[in-house]
């Protein structure tokens, strides 16, 4: 059992299948929303909660010590209800549901993201969410499959005696699981670093999408390496 699914079936009482994907799905949405310019990643974040009383909370979470806790009535005041909603609805939890879920969540997410006690550097903290998305038990990826062999290379030519080197082995994707509130952009956002990769993850996944606007929670996708 993971870190956030714990903190989520203490706040709420879910269990097994069902708090794992919600963790899943409320740690991505507050991903995205702490990326979000109206936001301004946690830097912004922590100005919000100065100018709310909450400066104290925020900055426990970022600091090295031992995280503040905060309520779902705070919670909703420094993110707003309109934004805790849109992040609870993937979960399927609005209202005082989804702001007390996010309320159990959001110190250690923000203190995973701030392992040193500081701020990281926006590029820093790209990679560092990654890794948290990489972690979620909902991410995890399936074992892969064996790899084809790929003759693309290889062209006609007259014999030889001269044994040919061995090709060499092309990596192999990272597998990630769609989770509620996903998008191809999203995902390349947060695994590629750029939005418009999205056509990359698109591409190498014809297979299962037909329409790049219709993906679906469940969905394992392949990630074409940088």
């Amino acid at each position: 059992m993971g870190l956030f699914d714990e903190l989520l079936g203490n706040a709420l009482g879910t269990q097994g299948d069902e708090r794992a994907k919600q963790s899943s799905s409320l740690v991505s949405g507050l991903l995205d929303l702490i990326d979000e310019p109206e936001t301004g990643g946690i830097s912004g974040l922590q100005s919000r909660s100065g100018s709310q009383g909450l400066g104290d909370l925020v900055a426990s979470w970022i600091g090295t010590g031992r995280n503040q806790p905060i309520s779902a009535d705070q919670i909703t005041s420094l993110l707003g209800a309109k934004r805790v909603d849109a992040v609870g609805q993937g979960a399927g939890l609005s209202g005082a549901l989804a702001a007390g879920a996010i309320a159990a969540l959001l110190p250690t997410l923000i203190d995973k993201l701030t392992p040193e006690g500081k701020v990281p550097a926006s590029g820093e903290l790209q990679q560092r969410s990654r890794a948290i998305l990489r972690d979620l038990p909902s991410a995890t990826p399936a074992a892969p499959a064996r790899p084809r062999a790929d003759f693309s290379d290889v062209r006609a030519s007259a014999s030889t005696t001269t044994r040919p080197a061995a090709a060499a082995k092309a990596p192999e994707p990272e597998v990630y699981v769609v989770v509620a509130g996903d998008s191809l952009s999203k995902i390349a956002k947060r695994l590629l670093g750029d939005a418009d990769q999205w056509r990359r993850i698109f591409e190498a996944n014809r297979d299962q999408i037909q329409n790049p606007d219709l993906i679906r929670p469940g969905q394992k996708l392949k990630i074409p390496k940088a």
